[in-house]
């Protein structure tokens, strides 16, 4: 059986490995640290779930929320808003913008893993025309290579 592909999009690169570290073990991960390359990154290797921050460079959350929608490959991708935002207010806003789920920073990793593997199950993953896990590895190992000398 294929594994879920997650893609994880915040700018803070200790929340970025805590979720790695989180769901490794289980689905093939992806990383991006901002809403921009996250979205590429959303294009080009089809995720089953996307855990995105909101306030980040390039491209907000919303913003990463509202061009998802947009795109047929990818507009019923389930998003988990994880967000130091916590408001009433602001989940609401996140859920308005088409988030499956809202969770506020500091979260409880518990909480984060049983919301994912909910909405894993509600959608589960579809073989879909897309890059293989091993290819998208690659293509990480040689954007760190080239992000290294620059």
């Amino acid at each position: 059986m294929e594994k879920a592909r997650i893609l994880i999009v915040d700018d803070t690169p200790d929340i970025v490995r805590t979720l790695e570290l989180l769901f490794q073990q289980k689905y093939e991960i992806i990383t991006a640290t901002d809403g921009f390359i996250g979205f590429t990154k959303a294009l080009k290797y089809l995720p089953d779930l996307i855990i995105l921050d909101i306030m980040m460079p390039k491209m907000t959350g919303y913003q990463f929320c509202d061009q998802l929608k947009k795109n047929p490959d990818v507009q019923n991708t389930p998003i988990v808003f994880l967000s130091a935002k916590g408001t009433k207010m602001d989940q609401d806003y996140g859920i308005k913008k088409g988030a499956a789920a809202y969770l506020s920073k500091p979260f409880e990793p518990k909480e984060l893993i049983d919301v994912v593997t909910e909405l894993l199950i509600q959608n589960p993953p579809i073989k879909k025309n897309r890059p293989s896990y091993e290819q998208i590895l690659v293509d990480e190992s040689r954007e760190k290579k080239v992000s290294w000398r620059g």
